[in-house]
């Protein structure tokens, strides 16, 4: 573990496209969706495939904003009952 640390600190694990941090909000999110369907209602093959990656690859930083919003009330809610 202190290896693994250590090298993690000194940069050896390269950054890739997969560790993007990308901070995105559920409109931001709903307005990629809204853009990809209308690219394939046009039948805009490649872009409709650029944004459905990039709805892809956004979606665990929406999936966490929305989580993170939700959880007070979750414990107000386990507080009341």
């Amino acid at each position: 573990m202190k290896t693994v640390n250590e090298k993690f600190s000194a940069g050896g694990y390269p950054k890739e496209a997969g560790f993007k941090k990308k901070d995105m909000s559920l409109d931001d999110f709903i307005l990629i969706l809204q853009n990809t369907k209308k690219d394939i209602s046009e039948k805009k093959q490649t872009e409709a495939m650029e944004s459905i990656k990039n709805a892809s690859d956004s979606w665990l930083s929406v999936e966490g904003v929305v989580v993170a919003n939700r959880l007070p009330y979750i414990v107000t809610l386990k507080g009341t009952w």
